[in-house]
């Protein structure tokens, strides 16, 4: 007869436990003096649908900087469940953060789960391993690598356009996404791992899914997502993991198999895969070695990163001059222009040179960056110049990048798709550290040049051979999904590109 009153009394003390210790959390930021925004129970400052796995934490600290500028400060608390979170809201201080204080501010806000030692990437990892590997990886990415790559990008773009034409033909509109989608990890395989995926010329679903789970995990993944954090560990304690067990094993036998192939048989490229072995081999007998798990996880956050942010970035640039024609005809004659100043052919030398174009990109990337949002841990108390505010060691602060850059105080009417903005003559008026779709200071994407470049071509070869319109099937105006890590719309993007 006890036993379900037992129950009822025992999770009403439970309840009233949580409870008792959210309120006390809230209490943080008044106590430590620092402006806040009002948390509610239980979700802190997050929206009443975030019960349900129903918002984009990306999206949400954009809202979060809009009401700390409101209060008419610079920074403010708010709570991540019952978790404090400082946000920025101004220039100056963010360069502090990012650049000038870098040592106070060194890794990002990222739990790293002991079950998921294939996402300990350079990304992600902690300054103890990033500023090692980050030095051995840069010279991936120079002028002189990138221009190696080029031809193969270029002739990735042509199998793009191949398809396009297909569509064309036939009157079919495309799902941009799916289209470009396959072109950057056919992009990233030929680079930067030595594989020919042919994304292009079949399905490849494994790789495919791979990438999809990034912007649009399961509504459940989301919501566990979510519970850990609140609770961080309790992600580990019950085997959460980021990506299905199925797709993480076929992307590690793939890289494993790559490897393998390599070393037995001496082969050698000037690509990442090759920078990593090397890395592996001749890190063995240092203090800090870089090791075999290292380089299967860089291997995996570099095609997250070469593929994903890359594919878009072009799609939301072709949503952007599908409706406004002016500029896709204007950016259509500097690209035929250009190449005709090179013999009709793409080079990396004519890509530099198609400035509108570039502006364009720049202008997409403001609107929708593929990095959102940016966040950072305070490794060691750190008081704010000017000010006695002083944050405790162990506080994450978020830097809402789609904040900054949708915010009119930084660029009049903030919605407006105007590539003038980044012309030669207007880009000196951008207020430094108030754009920067790839991040900023030492830990600044290590690949943006690579991605700008694989989007510039992707871009140049799809406006010199097609008009894009938006198609009737696109609903319209796009909604962002939520739950996803990158920029996901609820409804695809469908395109009509007319050959020209």
């Amino acid at each position: 007869m006890n036993g379900p009153i037992d129950l009822i009394f025992g999770l009403g003390l439970i309840f009233i436990a949580i409870y008792v210790y959210f309120k006390y959390s809230y209490t943080y930021w008044r106590k430590k003096g620092f402006p806040y925004l009002e948390p509610k129970f239980p979700l802190g400052n997050y929206p009443e649908t975030g019960l349900h796995g129903q918002f984009n934490y990306s999206i949400e600290t954009k809202i979060w900087y809009q009401q700390i500028k409101k209060l008419g400060v610079k920074f403010g608390g708010v709570w991540s469940f019952a978790n404090k979170v400082l946000v920025l809201a101004d220039p100056e201080y963010i360069k502090d953060i990012l650049v000038k204080d870098f040592n106070y501010f060194t890794d990002r806000d990222f739990y790293r789960k002991p079950n998921e030692p294939n996402l300990e990437n350079l990304f992600l990892v902690g300054h103890h391993k990033w500023k090692n590997q980050r030095q051995k990886m840069s010279p991936t990415f120079t002028t002189a690598k990138l221009r190696l790559m080029f031809d193969t990008i270029v002739d990735c773009a042509d199998g793009m356009v191949k398809l396009g034409e297909e569509s064309s033909e036939n009157k079919q509109d495309v799902v941009i996404k799916d289209l470009l989608e396959k072109f950057t990890i056919d992009v990233v395989g030929c680079t930067m791992f030595g594989l020919n995926f042919n994304c292009l010329l079949s399905e490849n679903p494994k790789l495919r899914d791979f990438s999809k789970l990034a912007g649009n995990p399961p509504t459940i993944l989301k919501i566990l997502l979510l519970l850990t954090r609140i609770f961080p560990k309790l992600s580990s304690f019950l085997g959460i993991k980021t990506f299905p067990d199925h797709l993480m094993r076929f992307f590690v036998e793939l890289m494993n198999d790559t490897v393998s192939y390599r070393k037995t048989n001496k082969i050698k490229r000037s690509d990442l895969t090759q920078t990593l072995i090397d890395l592996e081999e001749t890190t063995r007998n240092d203090p800090n070695p870089f090791s075999y798990g290292d380089l299967t996880a860089n291997l995996i956050g570099f095609f997250f990163a070469g593929s994903d942010t890359s594919s878009r970035t072009i799609q939301f640039t072709l949503y952007y001059l599908a409706q406004e024609s002016d500029i896709q005809d204007r950016a259509r004659k500097e690209i035929h222009t250009v190449l005709n100043r090179h013999g009709g052919k793409l080079t990396y030398d004519a890509l530099n040179e198609m400035t509108y174009v570039n502006q364009i990109i720049d202008e997409a990337l403001r609107l929708f960056p593929p990095l959102m949002t940016l966040s950072r841990i305070c490794n060691q108390d750190y008081t704010f110049k000017g000010t006695n505010f002083t944050l405790e060691k162990g506080t994450p602060v978020v830097i809402s990048i789609i904040g900054l850059h949708h915010d009119p105080d930084l660029f009049p009417d903030p919605e407006k798709f105007d590539p003038e903005r980044f012309s030669p003559e207007n880009k000196h008026k951008v207020v430094p550290y108030s754009y920067m779709p790839f991040g900023d200071g030492p830990r600044i994407c290590i690949g943006r040049r690579f991605g700008l470049m694989q989007a510039g071509i992707g871009l140049v070869r799809i406006l010199k051979d097609f008009k894009v319109d938006i198609s009737s099937k696109t609903k319209l105006p796009l909604v962002i999904k939520p739950g996803g890590i990158f920029i996901e719309t609820t409804e695809p993007l469908y395109l009509k590109l007319t050959k020209l």
